[in-house]
């Protein structure tokens, strides 16, 4: 038995698993880094199942901190990228051939700002983050963004400082758009985060970033 035929089956048990287990979502397809669920129409409906547990047999909970999750839905209906919105929201991580699709439980949506360009050549006035005059370069992007374990220690290491928040963030590849340094994100509740450091994974992208203060 080919590849090919063994996946046709194995889609079939998973699909046939989310059609008795699972509750009904909206797939969406981005095509755009701008608001990829509310100015685009779902290209499907599908009853999907998530359990974290490898073994499929939807006993275990998801533990808080883990969002990875695998999809009970045939994974010939899905590719990296695609946002599922129904109870939860999730975006697909990995689609890989013999396997279940993988995909991240998302708590947050955010966006993506750069710094304004110079307005002119040679030397400027201060020309750093300034809130009004970034550039708005993706949004309403669903991600997992959860709190590291610990925080970084200001570099003033004055006794009084406090920690600075970071958290690691899980978001898919944004259609048209590169990632790279210089960016701000932004959460739902207009809180802006520097990206410290960016990877772009088999799994979607993964971002550790730390809170703004002013």
């Amino acid at each position: 038995m080919d590849q090919i035929r063994l996946q046709s089956l194995i889609g079939r048990g998973l699909a046939l698993c989310g059609s008795i287990t699972g509750g009904s979502y909206l797939q969406y397809r981005p095509t755009t880094a701008l608001d990829p669920i509310s100015v685009s129409t779902p290209i499907a409906t599908l009853n999907c199942a998530f359990d974290f547990s490898k073994d499929l047999q939807l006993l275990t909970p998801t533990p808080p901190g883990h969002p990875f999750v695998l999809v009970l839905v045939d994974p010939g209906r899905l590719l990296a990228g695609d946002l599922l919105v129904g109870a939860d929201t999730y975006f697909i991580s990995r689609v890989e051939a013999l396997q279940p699709a993988w995909a991240v439980l998302c708590n947050a949506t955010v966006s993506l700002v750069d710094t304004a360009p110079a307005t002119s050549p040679g030397a400027n006035s201060y020309g750093g983050q300034v809130v009004a005059a970034n550039l708005l370069v993706a949004s309403g992007w669903p991600a997992s963004m959860l709190a590291k374990n610990r925080g970084e220690q200001d570099v003033t290491k004055l006794p009084s400082d406090t920690r600075a928040a970071y958290f690691e963030v899980f978001l898919p590849a944004i259609p048209g758009f590169t990632i790279g340094p210089g960016l701000e994100l932004q959460d739902q509740n207009v809180a802006n985060y520097t990206i410290m450091s960016f990877e772009t994974t088999d799994f979607g992208w993964k971002l550790i970033v730390g809170l703004a203060t002013s």
